[in-house]
């Protein structure tokens, strides 16, 4: 699927900016460098809205935007200890994606964190962490079959990532329960009704690696619009072809059967 592949795709390029980050010596002993690299980094992906390095503990040790740690410290907040793209991190030495949830200290806009841990000599010292623009998701909403397309991003807890479909919450919530949730557990091709009256055929597919589901929609009036238009293309064809082959038949039928009525004759005679 390759919106499917477009969105992993997106999420992988984010985590190798981390990966290389934190396997580079050079920046994760030395502070000022890691700022530099966070602020670099931040500078020029747009789809990431702020950076971090914390500690073991979970102490942010440096950020980016460089305004967002003083902002964050003057609220009172200087640890992450209690997130989960800091604990699975530093528990299983493996790069992490968060679900959807709503960022604090830093903002308080709703986000995707990735992050990845730092080692250094076998042992874990703390990570890096980017948290993603929701916004920036749109920009992998390809149109391939038609411009009344829509994509549906959701998390591995049906939270809404990004959608260009009307849904009957505000963004980011959770479709669980909804008619749409419970069409996707019924079947990858199915429909359901948006918030704004519009019915929906709609593919989903999930992402292995992820645990999230992309879903592909198109509007049924549109289906049918095509199925019409193709039945009365294909009915004016069979009505061009009968006007056609009618007259033909009656030419080649009548060149056939002169002769041999003309032979049946001439017989009758004989006799």
């Amino acid at each position: 699927d390759l919106k499917a592949d477009s969105i992993q795709t997106y999420i992988t390029e984010h985590q190798h900016l981390l990966e290389s980050a934190a396997n580079n010596p050079v920046v994760v002993e030395n502070l000022a460098a890691i700022n530099s690299t966070l602020i670099s980094i931040n500078n020029s992906h747009p789809g990431i809205l702020t950076m971090l390095m914390a500690d073991y503990e979970g102490i942010i040790q440096a950020a980016a935007p460089a305004e967002v740690l003083q902002k964050s410290l003057d609220s009172g907040i200087n640890s992450i200890a209690d997130r989960d793209y800091f604990k699975v991190p530093i528990q299983t030495g493996r790069p992490y994606v968060s679900d959807v949830f709503k960022g604090r200290g830093f903002g308080d806009d709703y986000i995707v964190a990735v992050s990845h841990p730092i080692i250094k000599d076998g042992r874990i010292t703390g990570i890096l962490e980017a948290s993603l623009d929701l916004s920036m998701f749109k920009s992998l909403d390809k149109r391939y079959v038609s411009e009344t397309e829509g994509e549906i991003i959701l998390d591995s807890k049906l939270t809404r990532v990004y959608s260009s479909v009307a849904l009957n919450c505000e963004a980011p919530c959770d479709i669980g329960g909804s008619e749409l949730s419970e069409e996707i557990n019924n079947a990858n091709y199915s429909s359901f009704t948006a918030e704004d009256g519009i019915t929906y055929y709609f593919s989903a597919t999930k992402i292995p690696n992820l645990e999230w589901t992309t879903i592909s929609t198109i509007p049924r009036d549109y289906v049918f619009n095509k199925i019409n238009k193709l039945m009365f293309s294909a009915t004016m064809l069979l009505f061009v072809i009968l006007f056609i082959i009618h007259p033909m038949s009656t030419i080649i039928v009548k060149r056939v059967s002169e002769p041999l009525a003309r032979l049946a004759d001439n017989l009758h005679r004989a006799n």
